[in-house]
């Protein structure tokens, strides 16, 4: 989603006076921006308050004064002068998040979607995961601020090499690099995206194709940070692959249905394959040498990882994993050992109260719906032990026996 349709949409929910919006999203900075296009666009005098700076009018000019500390009643003071003011503004909270289990916050809030309904204001907050109680959600509006998109990123990459000095490093402006640069940069925040190509263009003194691996390197980082999947370095070839001929074929002739060209030409992109097959014989090292023949980041989905004790937590991890995936694509996801984690499935609920089918609801939902360049590998032993909706057509391109 590009920028001008994120401000149209956060416009539109202004205008149609929704008195609370929760923006999900860890770029405080980028959702500022947009803010302060919106509230020109409107004629509303923009307001911000963190904990280190209470409620101030915006401004471009980075505050140089800091309270030390702010305390619950100064947080409910500011709430109130929300609902006291006349003005037609929007009200931009940075750290409300922590103060949302406060009783005294909550009915604040409740009496402010009220009057604020019925105003020409809007409170809008940021927090990272929207996580909040049950009585709370039901007056909130909730807007998930997307990571920058593939314009985003080229727009934001000329706007950067148009600052570098020429002369010192050799960039590349090639349409075809772009692309690729585009493609190993989704998922990463402006932020993170500017450090790389800054951290790249000191490190070589200039950028070229040769360095797109120190972008991925950055994913790798987000990877580790999530806990439920893992990020391979994968530098196996298909010619170390013996046999197979089949699956080369087929790869062979997908492998351009990822191209910008392709997408533009209205091609649907693959979505993943299924390698059947006793132990030992290759179906591990296929998934790693499939995303080197893409040329995609491997993630690894360890579907054991996903199951947790606490109620709740293997869904919201599954459902976690499924929206990492999504934002860093393109990559090849490797779902390994199937069989094993969906064995238990169909005694799932007298064992485990449903867990593991509601996990496995939620993959194959997601496997036959995805839109996003996600190419999956899974893997499995004993294909007694899979469900029959598994092999439903649409959620696996092919099966493919790995003897």
């Amino acid at each position: 989603m590009t920028g001008g349709k994120i401000r149209d949409e956060l416009e539109l929910m202004i205008r149609a006076r929704y008195p609370i919006i929760s923006i999900v999203s860890v770029e405080e900075g980028r959702v500022l921006e947009h803010l302060r296009y919106v509230s020109r666009e409107l004629g509303k005098k923009l307001y911000v308050w963190s904990t280190a700076t209470g409620l101030q009018l915006d401004s471009d000019i980075a505050p140089t004064h800091y309270k030390k500390v702010i305390r619950l009643p100064e947080v409910v003071e500011s709430l109130e002068k929300i609902a006291q003011d006349n003005e037609s503004a929007l009200y931009f909270f940075k750290d409300l998040e922590y103060y949302l289990d406060e009783p005294i916050v909550i009915r604040i809030l409740k009496e402010l979607s009220y009057i604020l309904r019925h105003s020409y204001k809007s409170l809008l907050y940021i927090t990272p995961e929207y996580k909040h109680r049950p009585e709370v959600e039901a007056f909130i509006a909730l807007y998930d601020f997307p990571y920058p998109s593939r314009k985003d990123i080229r727009q934001h990459y000329h706007t950067l090499i148009g600052q570098v000095n020429s002369r010192k490093f050799s960039v590349c402006v090639d349409e075809e690099f772009v692309e690729k640069l585009t493609d190993a940069a989704l998922g990463l925040t402006e932020d993170e995206f500017e450090d790389v190509i800054s951290r790249i263009l000191v490190q070589h003194e200039g950028i070229s194709r040769a360095q797109l691996p120190d972008i991925y390197s950055e994913k790798k980082q987000i990877i580790r940070k999530s806990g439920v999947l893992d990020y391979y370095e994968s530098d196996i070839q298909m010619s170390e692959i013996g046999g197979l001929g089949a699956l080369k074929g087929w790869l062979k002739k997908r492998k351009k249905a990822f191209s910008a060209r392709a997408r533009d030409f209205g091609v649907p992109l693959p979505k993943g394959i299924l390698l059947l097959g006793v132990q030992g014989c290759g179906k591990s090292l296929s998934a790693k040498a499939v995303a080197n023949y893409f040329e995609f980041p491997l993630l690894k989905l360890d579907m054991g990882r996903l199951f947790s004790s606490y109620i709740g937590s293997s869904e919201e991890n599954i459902r976690k994993a499924i929206y990492l995936a999504k934002t860093l694509a393109p990559v090849v996801l490797w779902v390994d050992e199937l069989d094993k984690a969906l064995s238990g499935l169909q005694s799932s609920g007298m064992s485990d109260a449903g867990t593991t089918a509601r996990v496995a609801a939620t993959l194959l939902t997601w496997l036959q719906e995805k839109e996003e360049p996600v190419f999956v590998v899974a893997t499995a032993n004993d294909v007694e032990t899979l469900p029959p909706e598994l092999f439903r057509r649409g959620r696996f391109d092919e099966i493919f026996f790995v003897d």
